[in-house]
């Protein structure tokens, strides 16, 4: 990598205006020198032949991976000017709006690049997302199959079609889509992605009257990681609803020890003191949950619920 880069810094000095030669600079800098350098050298490409969308595109991706989300959008939407007929601009920059939670916006940049490529399924299943940042979730259901049918290896959009399917109240398709992605994630895969998809099916299962079932996949995840928060806090949740309080608590406590500050364990747990009438541990809880998550609705509103149960009306 260093030859590499002495014999780029070489050529720059006999072509000090050559947008290719900062460009690939500019590859190998992310690697050596980490984003702040390569930024440099996708900005001095863009300056050397700023009517090049692809620099544009990369200069774009570099501002995003540094944080600097609307140079980032700006450089990607002066591509997409400059070559109209690439799909690939429009759903980078859709993508990138998505992230960025600009739901209404990314839907119209990733509907262009399907008018151009329809069959791209990762396109597809990314408006699925933006429509269902919208609650549109009837329509981010359709996305999510044809994006699934168009690849099968793009098993991972099973985990959005379950969410969509649960916010219609169809909790059995909503199972059945993480079984879907289960069968077929491979033995490789990281373990987080199967875990996420394991802790959501024993909640969608929990949220279905299927405690048992749900009790077994909870169990199954802390069998391979005992210190998983959030199968924890589901094992929590079903020894909450079977009035165990006992045993609620201890789940609880185990979930807090891997995530300290999280707010929906703290709920849990005022839920559980509350369902013992103790009401004022259950208020220093919430408290301290508001203190993590101060803008979290559900926080308030049980903090409301708990200030009256203490006969703190006016707090309430």
């Amino acid at each position: 990598m260093d030859k590499a880069l002495d014999h780029f810094d070489m050529l720059l000095k006999l072509e000090p205006r050559c947008a290719e030669i900062y460009n690939r600079v500019s590859k190998l800098s992310i690697k050596k020198h980490g984003e702040a350098k390569s930024l440099t050298e996708y900005q001095r490409a863009v300056e050397s032949h700023p009517v090049n969308a692809a620099y544009r595109e990369d200069l774009a991706m570099a501002y995003y991976e540094a944080g600097q989300y609307q140079q980032a959008i700006a450089e990607l939407v002066k591509a997409c000017r400059l070559d109209y007929t690439n799909p690939d601009y429009p759903k980078s920059l859709g993508i990138m709006l998505l992230e960025l939670g600009a739901y209404e916006d990314a839907v119209r940049q990733l509907q262009v690049s399907l008018s151009m490529r329809p069959n791209d399924g990762q396109a597809r299943g990314m408006l699925g997302r933006a429509l269902a940042g919208q609650g549109l979730s009837n329509l981010a259901v359709i996305e999510f199959q044809k994006a699934i049918d168009s690849d099968p290896e793009l098993y991972i959009f099973n985990l959005p079609l379950a969410r969509a399917y649960s916010q219609q109240g169809r909790r059995d398709l909503a199972v059945k889509c993480f079984q879907k992605f289960l069968n077929v994630v491979p033995e490789n895969t990281g373990n987080y992605m199967w875990q996420r998809a394991y802790n959501g099916l024993g909640n969608y299962l929990l949220a279905n009257k299927q405690s048992e079932a749900a009790v077994e996949v909870f169990t199954a995840i802390l069998h391979h990681d005992p210190h998983n928060d959030s199968a924890n806090h589901g094992l929590a949740k079903v020894w909450l609803k079977r009035n165990n309080y006992e045993k609620a608590s201890s789940y609880i406590a185990e979930a807090m020890k891997s995530a300290p500050l999280s707010a929906q364990l703290r709920l849990t747990d005022a839920a559980i003191l509350g369902a013992q009438d103790k009401w004022t541990s259950a208020l220093n809880t919430l408290l301290e949950a508001q203190q993590n998550s101060p803008h979290d609705y559900k926080v308030v509103e049980q903090l409301g619920r708990a200030y009256r149960k203490c006969g703190r009306f006016q707090d309430a």
